[in-house]
């Protein structure tokens, strides 16, 4: 049979661009090398600006809802936030790729877990895929397979680094101390450099991480290590811990097409530079593509349409970009600019549940840090600062 599509990869951009063209009646073949469900290093984070996009009622795989969170400076300064809606949804990543591949199914797509692609070999009007078990050949293919992925060396094949990873791992407290973050997240700034340490809360356990620039510093193990014991948790420091590259978006030209072979999610650099949610931008991208191809019907052109399509959320990624240069190059600052407008937090939660622009909140962050520059500089000299609690309705900051 020759397929209108092939996927590599059913994370979530592989498993919701599958349901896609199943739904408009394309045949549509994706592979998978693993068994689903299987373990992904993750930290689960959705942000609730999904609902946008994703069709499929994933609430039964909701380990949690988070509706603020708490936000330290190197483990010392601290300061709260809530929110009067959802901002983020917490799952386990085995559980919710088994729900949307299954969603898949159901639609009608073929899908070959545990089956390893071994080469690609693009032409001018079909792809040829070579797997561990045959060979298959389809109009188009997809690639969701990551950023180390087979799909995206044929796509890119220049070499480039990754200087963005992570480590997690879930741990399992008492009872009463999961208890205590059921609801918020808490987010640790300054001490990893581009990044930030993590605790988020499950349903009886919680997933604990810390990610940024790891060539920067001799021993992100240590790092992770210290923030777990100023949070109170270093009797888990000796977890089972997983590492795993970040493929932040870092600005410049995204390919994303070349021949009949599309990119989507993390195998298109399609993460937020800021916060590190790739999520929602794999579903996204996975939305976009597919539907490019069922309104271009397969056509060759179908490559130019996605890329074309796709320039909003490359827009978005880039002003995200801008916001992660400015925290991060003043991660003091910047910890209290938030701390001490609340606006900016209500801003931000109001661009994770879709209702504010980026941009919007660039325009707005930039502002407040110039107009707080000067009157900043006598805050740095003086470490004994009142801590605000900050909560209320949703920002102004559209009018701020």
């Amino acid at each position: 049979m020759i397929y209108d599509a092939i996927i590599v990869g059913l994370g979530p951009g592989g498993s919701v661009a599958a349901q896609i063209l199943a739904e408009h009646g394309m045949r549509v073949l994706a592979f998978d090398k693993d068994y689903m469900p299987r373990y992904k290093p993750c930290g689960g984070a959705i942000s609730a600006r999904v609902s946008q996009v994703l069709a499929e009622d994933f609430s039964d795989v909701v380990e949690a809802t988070i509706y603020g969170g708490e936000f330290t400076f190197r483990g010392t300064e601290r300061f709260s936030a809530r929110f009067h809606k959802p901002v983020v949804h917490m799952v386990m990543r085995p559980q919710f790729d088994l729900l949307l591949s299954h969603s898949a199914r159901l639609k009608g797509a073929d899908l070959h877990e545990g089956e390893r692609v071994r080469a690609i070999q693009p032409h001018d009007d079909h792809v040829d895929v070579m797997t561990s078990d045959g060979v298959y050949r389809a109009a188009w293919l997809i690639g969701a397979d990551g950023a180390s992925g087979l799909v995206r060396r044929h796509v890119t094949p220049a070499y480039y680094a990754v200087p963005i990873a992570g480590l997690e791992a879930e741990i399992a407290p008492e009872p009463q101390i999961v208890q205590r973050y059921t609801d918020a997240v808490t987010l640790d700034f300054g001490d990893m450099p581009n990044g930030y340490s993590w605790i988020f809360p499950k349903r009886d356990h919680l997933s604990v991480g810390t990610a940024g620039a790891f060539r920067q510093v001799a021993h992100p193990r240590c790092r992770y290590s210290r923030f777990l014991n100023h949070e109170g948790l270093g009797h888990w420091t000796d977890e089972k811990v997983y590492g795993h590259i970040i493929p932040m978006h870092l600005g410049g030209r995204v390919h994303v097409h070349h021949q009949r072979l599309l990119l989507i999610g993390d195998a298109a650099r399609l993460v937020d530079p800021f916060l590190g949610e790739g999520i929602y931008y794999a579903i996204k991208s996975a939305h976009i593509a597919s539907h490019a191809l069922v309104d271009a019907h397969a056509a060759p052109h179908a490559g130019d349409l996605y890329t074309q399509r796709l320039k909003d959320t490359v827009s978005d990624l880039q002003t995200s970009l801008k916001v992660a240069r400015l925290l991060y190059c003043f991660p003091q600052y910047g910890y209290y600019l938030f701390k001490t407008c609340p606006e900016l937090v209500y801003g931000y939660f109001n661009v994770l549940c879709g209702d504010l622009k980026i941009s919007e909140f660039y325009r707005a962050l930039r502002r407040i840090a110039l107009s707080n520059a000067l009157r900043s500089m006598s805050w740095l000299r003086d470490i004994q600062y009142r801590i605000p609690v900050v909560t209320g309705p949703r920002s102004q900051i559209r009018s701020a």
